[in-house]
């Protein structure tokens, strides 16, 4: 299990609701021309966690895009 679980802001509270109330959940404060800086605090954060032994999980959203039309058969 978990001990510290680090999110994007754009993964669905559903998804997050199915962590472990005990598990400490930090979201990635991005926002326009903070990318970086946000990132940085996000790889700090799981380095010291992990130099602790604790365990690092880390939560993405990734949108998929269609370029082309497709259909399911």
């Amino acid at each position: 299990m978990a001990d510290l679980v680090l999110s994007d802001k754009l993964v669905p509270d559903a998804v997050l609701a199915l962590i472990p109330k005990t598990v400490q959940i930090r979201i990635a404060k991005k926002f326009p021309g903070n990318a970086e800086g946000a990132q940085t605090e996000m790889m700090e954060a799981a380095i010291e966690a992990a130099q602790r032994g604790l365990t690092v999980v880390r939560v993405r959203l990734i949108l998929l895009a269609s370029l082309g039309s497709a259909r399911l058969t």
